[in-house]
């Protein structure tokens, strides 16, 4: 797995995304987006991208959602799932 930059605050979700689909080096189908709060949900979702939740205790992503993780340690087997 590589990550190429790693996008956080303070800038919301939906400029760190669109700044990195307007690069031009990755397409919306490519992206995986790790989000941790729902505007960062809704951010991936409005692009199109491919997006793997990370449950925490200021986040109410349910238990029973298929692409929920509570650790990071976790990422690498699910992103196989993706991009099989």
């Amino acid at each position: 797995m590589v990550f190429k930059d790693i996008y956080g605050a303070p800038k919301p979700k939906i400029e760190n995304l669109s700044e990195i689909l307007e690069k031009g080096e990755i397409s919306q189908s490519e992206a995986l987006v790790v989000v941790d709060r729902q505007s960062d949900l809704e951010a991936a979702q409005r692009f199109g991208c491919r997006f793997i939740r990370i449950r925490n205790s200021f986040n109410n992503f349910a238990t029973h959602d298929y692409n929920v993780l509570d650790d990071l340690r976790y990422l690498p087997n699910l992103v196989h799932v993706f991009y099989k």
